[in-house]
């Protein structure tokens, strides 16, 4: 009995020592307390900024959290039991940073309840979504949003978080990204990695600051492996050499050309080679199609052959001419 009241006093002055330094540095730490319930003593406090609540056991916040609605701007959820989003965590309307990971969240609220619209960093990696939260579309000011190791299929368009710099959906299950991530212009570093895309969107070759991506383990066959190996600048590249001569990709990602009144013979050239291009990725496609008996791939082959040859040549010309 002694033990364990000497144990119980020296918890209450080690909570009692965590909050009146929280107090003065404006970050209170509960990380790692074993945590089943918030300590009533947090509630005596006010004015912090930065609430750590990580690895604790904490399966739901009390609606009184809310007295901090003003307060907080970083909240540190990681490593809980959450399997619902607290609610009373949506009105926290000066919310900046919110670290999620590694609970069991299988939903995140709608954009109408959520009043942090001033978040740039949200971490939900490591938990049960099997669908793209878009309550997120909201958080127009996100710099960093990061949704890997979930069970997410699609991803709508992202063009309302124009702000975005770091977009990670990898380990998910993703089979389809919508159009539109031209539309982002500053981001940076994009990992699609370990999902079921088959087909990487040829406007990442436009990105103009993408730095980063990743996008290993899909089958995709848009991007050859070997030049997934060469890095993120032989992708980018390799992609932006697919996208068809006459695609607003290209036109809107080019600088106006110093002759601008380029004669016809030019446009001619160019219209040749995405024909050849995109009839080289055809054959291609074709021979790696299901069930293609050794002849007809045989076949094929010698026909891509052809065709490589002759864009060769072409290019060679119109390089020589200045239409390349």
């Amino acid at each position: 009995d002694i033990d364990a009241k000497y144990t119980k006093e020296k918890k209450k002055d080690e909570m009692r020592h965590i909050l009146l330094d929280g107090q003065a540095s404006k970050k209170v730490s509960l990380k790692g307390k074993g945590l089943s319930q918030i300590p009533e003593k947090l509630f005596s406090i006010s004015g912090f900024h930065t609430l750590d609540l990580s690895d604790n056991k904490l399966e739901t916040l009390p609606e009184k959290m809310g007295q901090f609605a003003e307060s907080i701007q970083v909240l540190l959820l990681e490593k809980n039991d959450f399997s619902s989003f607290p609610s009373v965590v949506s009105d926290f309307k000066n919310l900046k940073e919110l670290y999620f990971k590694k609970n069991t969240l299988s939903n995140f609220p709608p954009a109408l309840k959520l009043k942090f619209t001033r978040m740039v960093h949200l971490d939900l990696r490591n938990n049960s979504l099997l669908e793209f939260p878009r309550g997120v579309l909201a958080l127009t000011q996100l710099h960093t949003l990061l949704l890997g190791f979930n069970e997410i299929k699609t991803v709508p368009s992202l063009a309302r978080l124009s702000e975005i710099i770091t977009l990670d959906l990898s380990n998910n299950k993703v089979e389809k990204i919508a159009d539109g991530l031209r539309g982002l212009p500053r981001l940076q570093n994009l990992n699609l990695e370990n999902n079921e895309i088959s087909r990487i969107p040829l406007e990442l070759g436009v990105c103009q600051e993408l730095k980063s991506l990743q996008i290993n383990g899909n089958p995709q066959r848009t991007v050859k492996y070997n030049v997934v190996q060469r890095g993120t600048l032989a992708i980018l590249q390799f992609l932006k050499s697919k996208i068809p001569f006459d695609s607003p990709l290209l036109r809107s990602d080019a600088k106006a050309p110093a002759n601008a009144g380029a004669p016809s013979d030019a446009n001619s050239s160019l219209e040749k080679i995405g024909k050849i291009k995109a009839e080289i990725d055809a054959l291609n496609e074709e021979m790696h199609g299901f069930g293609i008996s050794s002849a007809k791939k045989y076949a094929l082959k010698k026909q891509v052959a052809l065709k490589r040859a002759t864009l060769i040549r072409m290019e060679r010309k119109a390089r020589a001419e200045g239409h390349l």
